[in-house]
């Protein structure tokens, strides 16, 4: 018998040895391992979780959520609190979380303490630095809110994600 018919003889087990530094893990383990957070649905589900956790600080704060390929949250992060009406916030930062998490769409939101739901420039510039260093990574930008305690403005629904 050739010497290749002994070795498909052999026992899988044998054959297919799991290196000793990787645990066995059935597919339901595996899978319990990765819990996924809730999905987004709507836009207005986005909008009022900012509104309460952002909308009424008195400090302006940036908050990203991270989203997965089914819109689950990954994770929700406040990247930067600043002052009454300044925050700094770094794209590089913003999409090192997301790269870190394998998150394909982020949603980031910040607030305007005075109430203002007006986009300054530096809001426009800000956004447009995120989305093409983004695209660059393959990270999709669902959209940039704007909260206050008096209502929201979204970048998409004005035409300003381009």
């Amino acid at each position: 018998m050739s010497k290749r018919i002994k070795q498909l003889e052999m026992p899988l087990e044998v054959m297919f040895k799991i290196p000793p530094t990787v645990p066995p893990v059935s597919w339901s383990e595996a899978r319990a391992d990765y819990e996924r957070g809730p999905v987004v649905t709507s836009p207005d589900d986005v909008v009022a979780y900012f509104a309460k956790y952002i909308g009424g600080r008195d400090k302006e704060a940036f908050v990203t959520m991270y989203l997965d390929h089914r819109n689950h949250v990954l994770e929700t992060v406040l990247n930067s609190e600043g002052t009454v009406d300044h925050t700094a916030v770094y794209p590089r930062e913003v999409l090192k979380k997301a790269l870190e998490l394998n998150a394909t769409g982020i949603i980031f939101s910040h607030n305007h303490p005075a109430g203002s739901l007006e986009p300054s420039e530096g809001d426009k510039a800000l956004t447009r630095q995120i989305i093409t260093a983004a695209r660059a990574l393959g990270i999709t930008v669902h959209d940039h809110l704007i909260v206050t305690h008096e209502g929201h403005f979204s970048f998409r629904t004005a035409g300003l994600l381009v």
